[in-house]
């Protein structure tokens, strides 16, 4: 497969002759990436985000558990305060039983 071809201007004046080439390129007027478009940051960004996102979840999970642990020693919190009411309750019983 040959090369690109290109146009090929020679100048003459007297004795020596100057050759230049060019070749042919196409050429819109507008930029065709948008300006500070760069694969490499923009799979950093979105990695970045992915990441942000992986964090926000973990953090969400961690405090979910927080919560479900929480809530476990408050129910737990809760019955051992109902059962040394009911102890106080049966005590009290028995000493006004005794009394009479």
């Amino acid at each position: 497969m040959g090369g690109q071809q290109g146009k090929e201007r020679h100048l003459g004046s007297g004795g020596g002759t100057i050759t230049r080439s060019s070749k042919a390129k196409y050429r819109s007027g507008r930029e065709i990436r948008t300006t500070g478009a760069n694969i490499f940051t923009e799979h950093n960004e979105s990695k970045k985000e992915n990441i942000d996102s992986t964090t926000k979840t973990e953090k969400l999970t961690k405090m979910l558990k927080q919560t479900r642990l929480f809530l476990q020693r408050r129910n737990r919190l809760n019955k051992e305060i109902e059962e040394t009411e009911q102890k106080l309750k049966q005590s009290f019983e028995m000493e006004e039983i005794q009394l009479e």
